[in-house]
C-alpha cells in the first residue's frame, strides 16, 4: 500500500513505502504536521513564509525569479492592501512590490 501524498506531505506510518516516509519526515518539521499551503495575498504583516509553488507560465515565474522570489526562498510580507493593491514583500535584503493578481499565483507555507 502506498501511503504516500506529496501534495499534502501527509505520509502514513502503516505504509510499506519507506522513501515516502522518509520524504514526509525531510519536508516536515514534525510527523504529523499538516504544512499547508496558501496564496502570499493570504500572510499577515510581518509574517514569514517559504516559497513552494509558482502557478502561471514561463514568464510570470521568469519575472518573479529576477525579482529574486522563487522556489524555496523565504519570504515576508511588509504590506498589502485591502482592495487588491499592490503586495510588498522582503526577499532577503531586497524589498519587492509586484501586483496582486501575480501574488495570488505565489503559493507559501508559513513558518511559525
Amino acid at each position: 500500500m502506498v501511503g504516500c501524498s506529496r501534495s499534502l506531505s501527509i505520509c502514513y506510518l502503516n505504509c510499506d513505502n519507506i522513501q515516502g516516509a522518509q520524504h514526509a519526515m525531510r519536508d516536515q518539521k514534525v510527523l504529523g504536521e499538516k504544512m499547508e499551503e496558501i496564496s502570499l495575498t493570504k500572510l499577515k504583516s510581518k509574517q514569514s513564509a517559504m516559497v513552494k509553488t509558482i502557478e502561471g507560465g514561463q514568464s510570470v515565474r521568469h519575472r518573479l525569479e529576477t525579482l529574486g522570489i522563487r522556489k524555496g526562498k523565504k519570504i515576508t510580507m511588509i504590506s498589502s492592501h485591502f482592495w487588491r493593491g499592490p503586495v510588498t514583500v522582503l526577499a532577503g535584503k531586497t524589498k519587492i512590490a509586484i501586483g496582486h493578481g501575480m501574488a495570488q499565483k505565489i503559493k507559501v507555507s508559513v513558518e511559525e
